[in-house]
């Protein structure tokens, strides 16, 4: 089988298998995906819209300029508290204009593709980083599209798995100590710099100790570079984000996030409490550098500083945790070499958290009430890693090194 499978035949027969796949899913993924009811709540249509909009000189931050391009895409009903803007920073408008400019239907097939492929090679990578069973690699398929946030992206066309995709190639270029690379990785975070926020002061106090200003301008150059793109149609568009952030600012966003709790516990309008959360962040970060300043590892601390930063984030939505696959997956790859019955028992109990969560989005449409989603799946991975440890520490009593 191992010899069939290397052949050129087996590759030109996967090829036109692959071919013959999407030709037939075309017509049917088409017309799923342009029904008015999926419209109506499709992140896509924003983000293809904005693009289309910025590609031919208008604001794309302008509801009014937006709303006509959406409904020619077929968006003809508007829920109330889904934006028509897609508020990400003005170099994001030059990853999206190039699918702003094609017909809608095969933008948003090209969308979905792409996020799939973006995810399953993020689930494959992070399964190597971590030194997961070779025979097991699907488990890391498995468990990346296992994840219900990461079938709520999809469905919604939220653009959360170029971060993923940028996270997982800055590990693969630390790896390799190829900072500059790195950093230009890094700058798909920025998509959405508010989810991976601690990432921010930690590559920061890292680049400074460790003087590796090539990270940073790795970033900056790629941010630049991106934002030069998007103002060549448009001159004004950094103008029109600043204007559409100052005027519409996010003060009444209701997010599954533990600062929105707070608020809705408290009061919704103390906007201050949505900070606090991010502020413990902060507090944490601190003292998890200082007491890792010296070992600091990309590879082994950035699971953990993402799911800190997702958890306490001020702003985020359950869609946004398919950046949890990296994490997910790491402790997948790490439960693989775990005693079989210690495998079960962690994969279970995280199956059995997304089957709570796909059974509850089944009579709860607000997406508020989804707030113990990432803290659940937190202590989940907590208690897996734990469990690791625990297996390493009883193999080593019960078989001590003879000096």
């Amino acid at each position: 089988m191992q010899r069939w499978r290397e052949t050129v035949y087996y590759k030109l027969a996967l090829w036109v298998t692959i071919g013959i796949s999407l030709l037939v899913l075309y017509p049917l993924a088409t017309s799923a995906l342009l029904d008015a009811r999926v419209l109506a709540t499709d992140d896509f249509v924003q983000y293809w819209a904005v693009g289309r909009v910025n590609a031919l000189g208008g604001n794309p931050y302008d509801p009014e300029q937006l709303r006509p391009v959406q409904h020619a895409a077929g968006r003809t009903e508007y829920i109330e508290g889904v934006d028509t803007i897609a508020w990400n920073p003005p170099w994001t408008l030059a990853l999206l204009m190039p699918f702003g400019l094609l017909p809608y239907p095969l933008a948003r097939l090209s969308w979905l593709f792409l996020n799939l492929a973006l995810i399953f090679v993020a689930a494959h990578q992070t399964w190597h980083f971590y030194d997961g069973v070779e025979q097991q690699r699907w488990v890391a398929w498995g468990l990346a599209f296992m994840l219900i946030p990461t079938l709520f992206a999809l469905r919604v066309g939220q653009i959360g798995a170029l971060l993923l995709a940028g996270l997982v190639g800055a590990l693969a270029a630390a790896r390799r100590e190829r900072w500059g690379l790195m950093g230009v990785c890094l700058a798909l975070l920025t998509i959405k710099p508010q989810l991976p926020y601690l990432f921010w002061p930690a590559l920061l106090l890292w680049s400074a100790t460790q003087k590796k200003m090539a990270l940073a301008l790795g970033g900056v150059s790629a941010v630049v570079v991106l934002t030069v793109i998007a103002l060549i149609p448009n001159p004004a568009v950094i103008q029109q984000y600043y204007t559409a952030v100052t005027t519409y600012p996010p003060v009444h966003w209701a997010t599954p996030t533990l600062g929105g709790g707070l608020r809705w516990l408290l009061g919704v309008e103390h906007f201050w409490l949505q900070f606090v959360p991010p502020l413990i962040g902060g507090v944490w970060l601190v003292i998890y550098w200082y007491q890792r300043r010296q070992r600091w590892d990309w590879m082994q601390v950035s699971p953990l500083l993402l799911f800190i930063s997702l958890v306490t984030a001020a702003y985020a939505w359950t869609y946004d945790l398919v950046l949890l696959t990296l994490p997910i997956v790491q402790l997948g790859a790490l439960s693989s070499r775990y005693t079989r019955g210690e495998q079960i028992r962690v994969l279970g109990v995280f199956a059995a958290l997304n089957g709570l969560i796909l059974l509850l989005q089944q009579w709860i449409y607000n997406d508020f009430w989804f707030m113990w989603v990432a803290p659940a799946l937190l202590c989940w991975y907590l208690w897996g890693m734990g469990r690791g440890k625990s297996l390493a520490l009883s193999t080593s009593t019960q078989n001590p090194s003879v000096s």
